[in-house]
């Protein structure tokens, strides 16, 4: 597996999980035994831990994204490196085989 399939993988997982804790919260107040007032304020209570959730889980990719995005650089500038030393270089005629 490599390192793209593991990331959609993983970010498929989050968006599973919230959109799970939504239908699930969704489905508990609206089904709970309490007032307008009670449920609006627990909706209200809700909706504020599930943005809070949502910006750790986006701040966990955003960094995940990050160390990615290093770790190519990293890769690429090696196959430079690599590239460089097997290739003769300009002022170098290619040598007869």
């Amino acid at each position: 597996m490599d390192d793209n399939t593991g990331a959609q993988s993983f970010l498929a997982f989050l968006i599973g999980i919230v959109l799970g804790g939504l239908i699930g919260a969704a489905v508990a107040l609206l089904y709970a035994p309490q007032s307008g007032e009670e449920t609006r304020a627990a909706i209200r209570e809700r909706s504020i831990e599930l943005k809070e959730q949502a910006m750790e889980q986006a701040s966990a990719l955003r960094d995940q994204a990050q160390q990615q995005v290093q770790s190519l650089q990293q890769q690429v500038t090696e196959l430079q490196g690599r590239l460089q030393k097997t290739t003769p270089s300009e002022g170098t005629p290619p040598t007869a085989s």
